[in-house]
């Protein structure tokens, strides 16, 4: 009797414990639809001649407000920009729907541009093979069958990125 007991409450905890993790997954699912990535539209990388605009997509902000792929970002809203990792930061912190100023550098001439946030696109699937996206920094030579990147640790230890 004391084992059927020990079954039966074993049987109960075990189906408490798995309505509560799909409940759970669900609200996962339902906070990621809702969640909104501030976007810019640029794709920046570390260059040797600094923060490089690698990528700029069509008809996004930073296509609005100017921007090409070769453009060299000095300043976020006249700060100072070292990594391209700090571009996403900082766009995360400005918000939704906020104009930011990027000082910019093309071809040797130097001028500032304002460029409206907006949220990014949320994609169905990942297209590139080979590539992670962090923000908008690019990570190049992820292999996502090892878990592990060639020249960007920033991706190690995320199996199945790609």
């Amino acid at each position: 009797m004391r084992q059927n007991l020990r079954v039966s409450l074993g049987a109960v905890v075990l189906a408490l414990a798995t309505l509560a993790a799909v409940i759970f997954a669900l609200i996962n699912f339902d906070q990621r639809s809702r969640f909104e990535v501030v976007y810019d539209g640029v794709t920046w990388l570390d260059t040797d001649h600094g923060i490089q605009a690698s990528q700029v997509s069509p008809n996004s902000p930073a296509t609005r407000a100017g921007i090409r792929p070769g453009d060299t970002l000095l300043n976020f809203n006249s700060v100072p920009i070292t990594r391209a990792a700090e571009v996403a930061r900082r766009l995360e912190r400005a918000g939704l729907w906020t104009q930011v100023r990027y000082k910019l550098s093309r071809g040797g001439e130097e001028f500032e541009t304002p460029l409206l946030t907006a949220p990014a696109e949320k994609p169905l699937a990942i297209e590139k093979i080979g590539h992670l996206r962090l923000g908008s920094v690019l990570v190049r030579n992820c292999r996502a069958a090892a878990g592990s990147c060639f020249a960007a640790p920033l991706c190690i230890g995320i199996p199945g990125a790609l």
